[in-house]
């Protein structure tokens, strides 16, 4: 008995333990859905003349505007302006296939003494989940190129929105 009760707590120690968060709501005032991860990924960087580099991923739903976006926001910290600041271009690299997102708004923010450099992405269903389940993602951004190391949250912004749908789905056949 007890040789099982052993057991049983070294498997519990070799359990990975997930940090992947993230948020499921409701808008009181837009009644716009979203899930999206909680806190900033680190993105791994390959050339990026800034100091650090990290993604959000989102699902946003506006039912009165029958509208559904899946999204990536990329973040760039820096103490100078690089051409992440101002790049005309975004390609995402999966498993060696490019594709360019559907729309892509740039933007930058002065915080305290570090520029935020922000390149919000949006892409169909099917190419995040191609995203979600790749076995390499890269991003260039400008000339500036990252990795998206760990897609875990992607897969659970996936699976959340899924059984939302199958929830809705099952409550209209009522």
């Amino acid at each position: 008995m007890y040789r099982w009760v052993l057991l049983f707590a070294i498997s519990l120690l070799w359990t990975p333990i997930s940090s992947a968060q993230i948020t499921e709501e409701v808008s009181d005032i837009t009644g716009e859905y979203r899930v999206a991860s909680d806190d900033m990924n680190d993105l791994w960087i390959d050339t990026y003349a800034g100091d650090y580099g990290a993604y959000m991923p989102r699902y946003v739903s506006n039912p009165s505007l029958d509208r559904e976006r899946w999204m990536i926001i990329f973040y760039g910290f820096t103490d100078e302006e690089t051409s992440m600041s101002d790049a005309d271009n975004v390609y995402i690299t999966i498993d060696g296939q490019q594709i360019q997102p559907l729309d892509v708004t740039m933007r930058t923010r002065v915080l305290d003494d570090e520029i935020m450099e922000v390149a919000e992405t949006v892409y169909s269903q099917s190419i995040f989940t191609r995203m979600a389940n790749a076995e390499e993602v890269q991003v260039d951004i400008g000339d500036e190129t990252f990795e998206l190391p760990d897609r875990e949250e992607m897969r659970m912004i996936l699976q959340t929105v899924n059984n939302q749908g199958e929830q809705t789905a099952s409550s209209d056949d009522d």
